[in-house]
């Protein structure tokens, strides 16, 4: 949401991503937009919700006497 809303601040549209262009030596022109904020926002929820899943599978192996989980069709 904040992503979206700070091209607001700049009289633009919601979620108008801005590009900025950096010169840095050695390495020569860098292109990074603003979109990517939001990536990496999308991104990082996607792998915490996967970790979560993986964690919680963990702890309903470790609860059970050694005994195998079984599947129900």
């Amino acid at each position: 949401l904040a992503t979206g809303a700070a091209s607001w601040i700049f009289g633009a549209p919601f979620l108008t991503s801005a590009v900025l262009h950096w010169q840095i030596p050695l390495l020569g022109e860098i292109e990074l937009a603003s979109a990517l904020l939001f990536d990496v926002g999308v991104y990082a929820a996607v792998v915490g919700v996967a970790l979560l899943i993986l964690a919680r599978l963990a702890d309903l192996d470790a609860a059970g006497d050694g005994q195998k989980i079984e599947a129900r069709v």
